[in-house]
């Protein structure tokens, strides 16, 4: 696999609150609830060692905004005119 772009494959937990414009303990918090729900809230990361990695693919993908599963009804938008 060949990387060919100039952004890096993983981001630290502390460049990942640089780029979100968050504090570095909310950060931390986010990554832990990562690993606590094993994947249902949080940012997504990886265990490298002792040290939590953010994968770059991984960001994008966490930051790509997605309509929810299952709205109810007094959620949806009013029927048109």
């Amino acid at each position: 696999m060949q990387h060919r772009t100039n952004e890096p494959l993983v981001h630290s937990v502390d460049e990942v609150a640089k780029i979100l414009g968050i504090s570095r303990g909310l950060a931390y918090q986010e990554v832990r609830a990562y690993v606590l729900t094993s994947g249902r809230t949080g940012i997504p990361c990886l265990k490298i060692g002792c040290r939590y990695v953010v994968p770059n693919a991984a960001l994008l993908a966490y930051l790509t905004v997605a309509p929810p599963a299952d709205r109810s009804e007094k959620d949806a938008p009013p029927p048109a005119a």
